[in-house]
């Protein structure tokens, strides 16, 4: 049945086409002529983008590039969740570690903190011993 009805489709086509261009040839007049004329730029331009492309090194690059995003996204995704894993492999060992006793127990710093607090204790003892000198060299 499919067949018939492309058979029949394709039947009207050709016969409205034949009709249609004896009708422009006895009247010497085109139906729709802006219409038409732009309906052919593109189907020019498109044929001559299909002669002169060439679509197995466009195919190559469009799949090389596809596969190069998903295995980027895949190797992403992957490091996101080792990095998840391990933080909290980091935090399992810590507690065991501080539960059985073989590591005391660390307080949370970050290092600037500590090099913050370094930097105060140092900067008060210079201070206090240089006031102090200073003192004396003035009595």
């Amino acid at each position: 049945m499919a067949y018939l009805i492309a058979i029949l489709v394709s039947i009207l086509l050709l016969a409205g086409f034949l009709l249609l261009t004896a009708y422009e040839r006895s009247h010497a007049r085109k139906i729709f002529p802006k219409l038409r004329a732009g309906l052919d730029r593109k189907v020019g331009r498109g044929t001559f983008v299909l002669k002169h492309v060439d679509w197995s090194a466009f195919l190559r690059h469009l799949v090389q590039a596809v596969v190069a995003r998903v295995v980027h996204d895949v190797a992403q995704v992957t490091l996101v969740a080792v990095r998840v894993i391990e933080r909290l492999l980091t935090r399992v060992v810590r507690t065991i570690r501080e539960q059985t006793g073989k590591t005391p127990p660390t307080p949370r710093t970050d290092g600037l903190r500590a090099t913050l607090i370094y930097f105060r204790k140092n900067l008060r003892t210079r201070f206090h011993s240089k006031s102090v000198v200073h003192n004396t060299d003035k009595e």
